[in-house]
């Protein structure tokens, strides 16, 4: 955990005392508690939402995540027909069904796949009384996050977009992952328009990021294209648009049918994908042009029809190309860690991960304090319009009340949402993507706490230096970036970025400097009587 992260929690178990105090007695108990529910709910995993269209691969995205095949229900349409919530337990255990009612009931898990069987007639009942259907896996990674399934919110049944939405609303999950079938423009709007419009707002780049699903099929419609290179070019003209650059941390491609059937690859996969590379290159190629030519019966091809059909459902045409190719470059230096390797790399999946595992685990504390401030801020606003249509005096009183904890509240989350930009400029410096002069890059990892937490360490004062100097360096600081921003950010937007980091950063400092003393006089008062 990051200084500045532990600095954060400080603030908000503060922040979550303070408000208990100043709503006891008062009208608002359930908002109380709602404070009250805060050090929980931080204590707990990360709850990151997987939302898209339908048949945009979020159930295998989210079996590739876990590397186990079928933890979630996969198909071809609308497999997935409630919401799954994923947790850390035993990966044997029974399936909890939630219902709306507030009742629940545990299914065994072998008869799970009966109930996440939209085919059946009876489960229309189901879809309309059914909240969502809890299952355990020993996976290490729901240890830190917690992986809720969703149907499509285009569904065909519209009960499942209402589910899924319904869920949304009242879990407020602390992070989302959206997922867009064939990157078109008009798609990728939809869905985070449709999403804004049934949740509501409070997802930012801060806790929100995009996956351009099946890029497989770019290669599907013309196999001399290379799927990475063409998806992000598409991304890139993705995030010129406002709405994405607003709403999402970034976009990545993946194919996650190739990147789930890694963790499942054998050596008997790797010899009968040798003998497929003894073909000729043309006539492995005509092969693959559809899937009715790869099952066919051939004397000339020395893997059965049989066993090709059982590569073609795990790797599927694309993966099995990339597999054949990766043996002849290889020859004998071939392995199934490297093909596995490969595959991953060529699916895209290990740098959306490395990025999951960055930006949403390592910072999971950051993320889930947002939430929670932001879903609490929510309910002050909503409770204060409902106050304001009244004029009697209790309703003013109650309005105050509710404006002196939403202070506080936006306090924090100001300190939150620096806290944010600092870790993302450490990633861009440590990754050689921010070009910064010597001076500049020592105050950026100064300020950002790289140096030590303290005030005297952000600011670069030896130890026992007293408060005005501190409020002079810190002043003097601001002055400087705030002239650079004033000027030079204005020519150079690139630069505006950090120089607006820096300026928040020591606004904030000098902000809990002054804080510090105060409360310092007011001990020395209490006590001393000076």
């Amino acid at each position: 955990m990051m200084d500045g992260e532990f600095n954060i929690l400080a603030r908000i178990t503060a922040l979550a005392r303070e408000a208990q105090e100043d709503l006891s007695g008062s009208c608002f108990e359930d908002l109380r508690q709602a404070f009250a529910r805060i050090p929980e709910r931080l204590a707990s995993p990360m709850q990151l939402a997987i939302v898209g269209k339908i048949s945009s691969s979020k159930s295998t995205l989210v079996n590739a995540i876990l590397g186990q095949p079928e933890v979630v229900r996969t198909g071809a349409m609308e497999e997935t027909w409630n919401v799954s919530w994923l947790k850390y337990g035993d990966p044997e255990g029974d399936v909890v069904v939630h219902y709306k009612k507030g009742t629940s009931e545990r299914i065994s898990r072998k008869e799970w796949a009966e109930w996440a069987n939209r085919k059946r007639d009876d489960n229309e009942q189901l879809r309309d009384t059914v909240s969502y259907i809890e299952v355990t896996s020993d996976q290490e990674i729901l240890k830190q996050i917690n992986i809720i399934d969703t149907p499509g919110l285009d569904s065909f049944y519209g009960t499942d977009s209402r589910n899924t939405l319904d869920f949304l609303r009242q879990v407020r999950p602390d992070a989302v992952i959206m997922l867009f079938a064939k990157s078109i423009n008009a798609d990728t709007l939809g869905i985070i328009e449709d999403f804004r419009q049934g949740v509501g707002n409070g997802f930012l780049p801060i806790n929100a990021m995009g996956v351009m699903s099946k890029i497989d099929e770019i290669w599907a419609s013309d196999p001399e294209l290379d799927p990475l290179r063409e998806a992000h070019q598409v991304i890139d003209g993705l995030r010129s648009q406002e709405v994405v650059r607003n709403t999402l941390f970034d976009i990545y491609p993946v194919t996650a049918m190739l990147a789930l059937c890694v963790s499942s690859a054998t050596e008997e996969d790797l010899r009968l994908f040798k003998a497929l590379s003894r073909l000729d290159g043309e006539r492995f190629k005509r092969l693959l042009k559809s899937e009715r030519r790869f099952l066919a019966v051939y004397e000339d091809v020395e893997v059965s029809e049989e066993r090709r059909a059982e590569l073609l459902a795990k790797y599927g045409r694309y993966g099995i190309y990339l597999a054949v190719e990766y043996l002849r470059r290889n020859g004998e230096d071939a392995s199934l860690e490297g093909m596995r390797q490969m595959l991953l790399q060529k699916s895209g999946f290990d740098a959306f991960m490395k990025v999951v595992r960055e930006h949403f685990g390592e910072r999971a504390a950051l993320i889930k304090n947002y939430s929670s401030l932001y879903a609490l801020s929510v309910r002050c606003h909503q409770e204060g319009d409902r106050l304001c249509r009244r004029s009697d005096s209790a309703s003013i009183a109650n309005r105050l009340l509710l404006n002196k904890v939403l202070r506080k509240v936006d306090e924090v989350m100001e300190v939150l949402y620096v806290e944010f930009q600092k870790v993302d400029f450490l990633i861009e410096m440590y990754e050689g993507k921010l070009e910064l002069e010597e001076e500049e890059y020592e105050e950026l990892r100064r300020v950002c706490g790289e140096y030590g937490a303290s005030c005297l360490n952000r600011i670069g004062l030896p130890e026992g230096a007293t408060v005005g100097e501190m409020v002079s360096k810190v002043s003097e600081r601001l002055e400087y970036w705030m002239g650079n921003y004033n000027s030079v950010g204005i020519l150079f937007p690139s630069r505006a970025r950090f120089m607006k980091l820096f300026i928040d950063s020591y606004r904030l400092l000098l902000n809990d400097i002054r804080t510090a003393q105060c409360k310092l006089d007011a001990a020395s008062r209490f006590l001393y009587g000076k």
